[in-house]
């Protein structure tokens, strides 16, 4: 996939995330589905911090930040809005790579995989994903009507 049509992919699969992070009702914070599962309130800020992993591969961050391995549940509109600005951190990023080190450099994420960079930021997308459907089974749990449009595309 050339670097281009990876941030419309970024930017495609971010929807949404982002549409179902917004339903979560922040009462229900606490509950999992069970014992050895995230809560719904660290579930969401995960994902609010996602698109967050992107620019740390990108800028070559040794050291992760603090706040994003800290998976404390954020307000419903502070996640909405920590997403909004990890994911426009990551385009802007993601712009400022040139097609060919985005196809041919190696790379390694902070927790030691090495690939080309473009396998390991599809990589990082493919971890969001998974979190995506993880709340999507979440809210249907809870009662939400939710199909494949909400899953896949989101809802404007």
């Amino acid at each position: 996939m050339r670097r281009l049509d990876f941030i419309e992919y970024v930017k495609k699969e971010a929807k949404p995330i982002r549409y179902l992070i917004s339903l979560v009702p922040e009462d229900k914070y606490d509950w999992s589905p069970s014992d050895n599962m995230m809560s719904l309130g660290k579930l969401v800020s995960h994902l609010a911090r996602s698109q967050a992993i992107i620019w740390i591969q990108l800028e070559k961050v040794e050291k992760v930040p603090e706040e994003y391995l800290n998976w404390d549940p954020l307000p419903l509109s502070e996640a909405l809005q920590v997403f909004d600005g990890e994911l426009a951190r990551a385009v802007e990023a993601l712009s400022k790579v040139s097609d060919e080190d985005y196809l041919e450099s190696r790379a390694k994420t902070f927790w030691g995989a090495e690939d080309k960079l473009c396998n390991l930021l599809m990589l990082l997308v493919d971890h969001g994903i998974h979190h995506k459907m993880q709340l999507f089974i979440y809210l249907k749990i809870l009662g939400f009507q939710l199909g494949s449009e909400e899953l896949y595309e989101g809802k404007s």
